[in-house]
């Protein structure tokens, strides 16, 4: 591209495409850095000499000067997020090709807008992956038969639910909250109808839909990498909604104590159909599908393999760094974001039931147990950020230093 050509085009359109790219990134569910980066890099391959990017959950920033631009500055207010990884994947595929070939900023904009329409899938598809994850899980965790039907038909209302509040536009804590309320009540309505059914194992598969248990391992990551404000707004706003979440199923479904003693095998396949089902649920598709699932699985069976000699904790943690180097490998063949799979991978190993066993124990008055029980959900949720940083910090040096 000559010189000539990209100082034709106005400098402050090229800005709002380059920020309307990072904005969507977020939005979809790329980590800070990622958005930072991809903003820089697209704007330095249009001609900015310096490019000086800030983003938190709820806003970007960004500064750039150039010769013949002076020295421009846009925010972008960031409203919600809608976790998207095929969407994802498309703005990644799209930020690769500009940084090699510059484009109009019209073109640019008509592209994201292209992606923005691409197909999520339909409400009874995305009904069978809620359904097909809540199911699974409530197996995984130790729940029979009659526990997974059950939690599939609760996963599937509370799809239903999910887009309805959509529609209404209601407050994302309060839409939750009803949820959680919502998912608990059915829970606790199977043993009413004399069924032999868990209603802890069913809430807790149910509970895996909702619990923002990425954002929060997300947070950590970005403490730990020096992203301290990010880190900070998405711990909070993560803990925050999975209390939330957490007393909403733990109020009022009943009782039942929480326990587990099933087959490896059964539990390998539990997690990888509750893996398929999450990756569903955030729109991934075809092979990165796949391949997101086999990562969740693996990274469960580390755990098997290593929690009886190691502990748990270590356990967790080990099969956090062995699927994030996996998840590293598949993104340099496939060309996507890390998180594409990882995002997936890690899905398994969420303290979704630890979260609401903590609950449970603050409903029923067991402080001691509650204090205890936070305690390890908060080092569970550590070590596998710990493990995560320990792949993805390295990766990042590394990735510098070609540059």
């Amino acid at each position: 591209m000559e010189p000539t050509q990209l100082h034709a085009w106005d400098p402050q359109d090229i800005m709002t495409a380059a920020l309307s790219l990072g904005e969507r990134i977020l939005i979809s569910g790329g980590e800070v850095s990622r958005v930072e980066d991809t903003i820089g890099r697209v704007l330095r391959a249009y001609g900015a000499r310096r490019v000086d990017a800030l983003t938190i959950t709820s806003s970007i920033v960004v500064t750039a000067a150039a010769p013949g631009w002076g020295t421009l500055t846009q925010t972008r207010r960031i409203t919600g997020h809608k976790l998207d990884l095929e969407a994802l994947r498309a703005l990644n595929e799209l930020s690769r090709q500009v940084c090699a070939e510059p484009i109009p900023p019209e073109e640019f904009q008509r592209r994201l807008e292209a992606i923005s329409r691409l197909p999520r899938y339909s409400q009874p598809a995305a009904m069978a992956g809620w359904a097909l994850t809540a199911g699974s899980f409530a197996v995984f965790f130790g729940g029979n038969l009659i526990d997974a039907l059950w939690a599939a038909g609760v996963g599937a209302l509370l799809k239903v639910l999910d887009t309805l509040f959509a529609r209404l536009q209601l407050n994302s804590y309060f839409a939750v909250i009803l949820s959680s309320l919502c998912g608990g009540a059915l829970a606790g309505l199977a043993p009413m109808l004399g069924l032999d059914a868990h209603p802890s194992f069913i809430s807790i598969g149910s509970i895996m839909l909702l619990i923002p248990g990425f954002a929060l391992t997300n947070a950590i990551r970005d403490l730990f990498s020096g992203e301290t404000i990010s880190g900070l707004l998405r711990c909070s706003e993560s803990v925050v909604l999975s209390l939330a979440i957490a007393w909403g199923f733990a109020y009022t479904a009943a009782g039942t104590t929480v326990h587990s003693d099933i087959p490896v095998p059964v539990y390998l396949l539990t997690a990888l159909l509750g893996c398929l089902g999450f990756g569903m649920v955030f729109n991934l598709r075809g092979q990165n599908l796949a391949l997101a699932a086999g990562c969740g699985t693996f990274a469960w069976g580390v755990v098997l393999a290593l929690q009886g000699s190691l502990g748990e904790l270590t356990a967790f943690f080990c099969a956090s760094v062995a699927v994030t180097l996996l998840c590293e490998v598949l993104a340099r063949l496939r060309r996507c974001p890390v998180t594409v799979f990882l995002v997936v991978g890690i899905i398994a190993m969420v303290p979704g039931g630890s979260l609401y066993r903590t609950m449970r124990y603050a409903i029923g008055g067991a402080w001691d147990f509650f204090a205890s029980q936070g305690v390890y959900t908060l080092l569970y949720a550590v070590s596998i950020a710990a493990g995560i940083l320990c792949v993805t910090a390295p990766a990042d040096v590394y990735k510098r230093l070609r540059r």
